[in-house]
């Protein structure tokens, strides 16, 4: 950020995430006003927090630098499913089971609903932030449907079953201690603690507007 400023580059846009934000509703959506001091114990959320704060810092010290942060959900395309799988299922996992019809259950844990977007759609947003000089600030950026453990389980025409946050979380932590999955147990409190966005200041100020969204039943 210095860096920036000290070059004169006049526009900074930053990459940040729904994780930065402070625990919050699934019930309700949030605008960029919710606070972003993270999800405690979850190592990229306080990360993401703390580089909000230089940027706050930044702003101040460089006023002539027009700073955006975009905040996206998870972020998937098809080519990169191979990565995404081993992030969410571990490396033992083969890639022919993760299909409708072959996954048994799904996990139904209380506040496990998420929001995802396209890569080639977040791609636009950064595009548009860089090109439009009326951006500044932050803007959160998800694509509709907002995922839940129904939806998903329909998707894969597979069944919930209800498990508690703290086996769920046990179970992550198990399994990431005997190398078994590449995801520590924080990433679960992540999912869990994180706000659902509302996405009107991406399309109401940038004309940002979604190609592509999760797929429907």
């Amino acid at each position: 950020f210095h860096a920036v400023g000290a070059a004169g580059v006049p526009r900074l846009v930053y990459a940040s995430s729904v994780g930065a934000y402070s625990p919050g509703p699934k019930d309700r959506r949030v605008d960029e006003s919710w606070p972003t001091g993270g999800i405690e114990g979850a190592y990229y959320s306080v990360q993401k927090a703390e580089v909000e704060r230089c940027l706050d810092r930044f702003e101040a010290e460089a006023p002539d630098v027009r700073v955006v942060r975009l905040r996206p959900g998870l972020i998937f395309k098809r080519d990169a499913a191979a990565g995404i799988r081993r992030l969410f299922g571990g490396p033992f996992l083969p890639n022919p089971l993760v299909r409708p019809g072959l996954i048994p259950f799904i996990p139904d844990t209380e506040r496990l609903v998420f929001q995802a977007v396209h890569s080639y759609d977040v791609g636009e947003a950064y595009r548009i932030a860089v090109v439009n000089d009326d951006a500044h600030g932050a803007y959160n950026i998800a694509a509709e449907p907002v995922l839940d453990p129904n939806r998903i389980a329909a998707l894969l025409r597979a069944r919930t079953v209800r498990v508690p946050r703290r086996v769920l979380h046990g179970a992550a932590d198990v399994a990431w201690r005997l190398r078994l999955h590449p995801t520590e147990a924080s990433w679960v409190d992540l999912a869990l603690g994180t706000p659902i966005m509302d996405v009107a200041r991406a399309r109401e100020e940038l004309g940002w507007n979604p190609r592509r969204g999760p797929a429907r039943p």
